[in-house]
């Protein structure tokens, strides 16, 4: 009972900042005084808080579905190296303001996984979502795609602020995140992964010496569905 009135504060205060500043950018709305320029700043600022509310609400619907089996997925053959070339370039462009080097080696193998292509897609993003924020400024994120052993191995590794080893076993549980974070990611990464029985992985030397997330997807055989 403790840890879920826990959970309950967490996401009352995740909530709470994006509508605190809702109000307070209302109020320049309300204030004919205060020019077109500070108008279109308030609709900005309103605009963003509303967007991130929504996330907020988004991920947590989903980890619900997902944990009680109720996520809907549209199952497919999806070639995995495409998918995460895609999502590297994406995460190298939102890199580039922290000056971080983003590298992928993704191959040209045929690598075809069973699945929903979007929510693939959605646990490689959160990954690196998470890579990227820990990682240093002027860092390194690296992305690797394998296969051996009947599997598809995506690893996602950075030199960024490492795991504790206490903390380790807990990485993948909601609302174990950092302060200010409420930690979804990587806990809605999971549970996409078990949903295409598959697993998500995470080890670390420690503080400081950054991380390597591993997705393994099982391989699909060459005959058409």
């Amino acid at each position: 009972m403790a840890s879920e009135l826990t959970w309950v504060a967490v996401v009352a205060h995740e909530l709470r900042a994006p509508l605190a500043t809702m109000l307070l950018w209302e109020r320049v709305l309300r204030d004919p005084a205060a020019g077109e320029e500070r108008h279109a700043q308030a609709l900005q600022a309103i605009r963003e808080s509303i967007a991130a509310q929504y996330r907020i609400v988004e991920d947590l619907v989903l980890l619900s579905r997902a944990g009680s089996g109720r996520l809907d997925i549209e199952p497919g053959r999806v070639a995995l190296p495409p998918l995460v070339a895609a999502a590297a370039a994406s995460a190298m462009l939102a890199a580039e303001p922290r000056r971080i080097t983003v590298t992928a080696k993704i191959g040209d193998d045929a690598c075809t996984v069973r699945g929903d292509a979007q929510r693939i897609r959605q646990i490689v993003d959160n990954v690196l979502a998470n890579s990227l924020k820990f990682c240093r400024d002027g860092g390194t994120v690296s992305v690797v795609v394998r296969s051996d052993d009947g599997r598809a191995r995506v690893e996602i590794t950075d030199d960024g602020d490492g795991i504790a080893p206490e903390r380790l076993p807990h990485i993948f549980e909601p609302f174990a995140g950092s302060p200010g974070s409420l930690g979804l990611g990587l806990a809605i990464a999971r549970a996409l992964a078990l949903l295409h029985a598959g697993a998500l992985h995470a080890r670390s030397e420690g503080v400081g010496r950054g991380a390597t997330f591993t997705l393994e997807l099982p391989l699909v055989t060459s005959h058409p569905d």
